[in-house]
């Protein structure tokens, strides 16, 4: 991350900034930062690569299509939660946040790549480029703001500042 790739950032909650270059929380909870702008069309992709200093207690979501008046996307991320540690498709933001996709594939590590891509009715997640979960779900169809979640929901004892993200991309598909 540099300045003039978050200049067109909105931090929404949380407090962040850059630490060594990498997006970064500094207090506990979730942390949402999206692009102003939406992209043209809804078929849309997030992707971010793990910051090499990335906590992997923690979690770090991509997502797309955010509707506004309401909140909800669609998100991909690994819950490393105990009890559920698995990849999941989830549609944020929605009363329970309902997981609609998951599976049991190895965690991120550092300097890996989270992505997830909205096309038609289709929501796919990937991790360093090998496709992990698809789902077919038609609540969100319109374009929306993409951008990512880094969180530490539930979780004490943390040395903040955590980096997550080294870099990220998004917008329309190809």
């Amino acid at each position: 991350f540099d300045r003039v790739v978050l200049n067109p950032w909105v931090v929404q909650s949380g407090q962040v900034g850059l630490v060594s270059g990498d997006l970064s929380t500094f207090a506990a909870g979730a942390s949402f930062v999206y692009r102003a702008t939406v992209p043209a069309t809804a078929d849309e992709y997030s992707e971010a690569v793990y910051s090499a200093a990335f906590n992997p207690v923690t979690a770090l979501q991509v997502f797309v299509r955010r509707r506004t008046s309401d909140l909800q996307r669609y998100g991909c991320h690994y819950n490393p939660r105990a009890g559920v540690t698995r990849w999941e498709i989830k549609l944020d933001g929605a009363v329970g946040a309902p997981v609609i996709a998951s599976g049991l594939f190895p965690p991120p590590v550092p300097g890996d790549t989270i992505r997830i891509e909205a096309a038609g009715p289709e929501i796919r997640c990937f991790h360093n480029g090998a496709l992990l979960l698809v789902v077919t779900n038609s609540v969100l169809t319109a374009p929306g703001q993409i951008g990512l979640v880094m969180s530490t929901m539930g979780l004490s004892g943390l040395p903040y500042p955590l980096r997550f993200a080294a870099s990220w991309g998004g917008g329309s598909l190809p």
